[in-house]
């Protein structure tokens, strides 16, 4: 294990401490208060893009993060822990992608629907539904259509790769199955 001493100082955003029971404790900060995320903070963490998470991946450890407030930005990096404790007021959100203008494809869109669900990442309750529904369809309808539509591509990619994988084995074991049927009970 290599000494703490070592590389405890080389991440500004990032204060590291040892407990007696040799857990590594990460506490993500900006100035000692809550984590602003920005360029000089990615670049102070880790490598852009799929390196990130295939370094967070790499832990051999479990992983445990623990939440004080809102997860806005990266919220995919949680995803990616073991154990995640949070506060009632957390919430995950991705907030910068569409503010920019931009995609959201570096991870967030194939994380949240297989970790949390994609049902569950698509609920938002019943008081607000329709106006919830209408103010999300007007902040997309600000963007960049390529925004809009490169979005909508990195987002089903996961399901088309489901469709084309198994639902063509799938059809055809159905038609197996269907053929052992008397034809009586072979129409709808």
């Amino acid at each position: 294990m290599t000494k703490l001493d070592s590389y405890k100082h080389v991440f500004p955003h990032a204060k590291l401490t040892r407990s007696a029971e040799g857990i590594l404790e990460v506490v993500l900060h900006t100035d000692g208060d809550t984590l602003v995320f920005n360029g000089h903070t990615h670049e102070g963490f880790y490598r852009e893009g799929k390196k990130v998470l295939a370094s967070l991946l790499d832990i051999a450890v479990p992983v445990i993060a623990a939440l004080n407030g809102p997860t806005t930005v990266h919220s995919e990096y949680v995803l990616l822990c073991d154990i995640v404790i949070a506060t009632p007021d957390t919430v995950f959100q991705d907030k910068p992608h569409f503010s920019f203008g931009i995609v959201p494809g570096d991870g967030i869109h194939s994380l949240w629907p297989d970790v949390i669900g994609s049902l569950r990442g698509r609920y938002f309750g019943r008081e607000r539904l329709l106006q919830l529904a209408r103010e999300i369809a007007a902040g997309i309808a600000k963007l960049p259509p390529s925004t809009v539509s490169y979005t909508r591509v990195a987002l089903t990619q996961p399901v088309r790769r489901l469709i084309d994988e198994n639902v063509g084995y799938g059809l055809a074991l159905e038609g197996i199955s269907a053929a052992d049927l008397p034809q009586s009970r072979a129409a709808y």
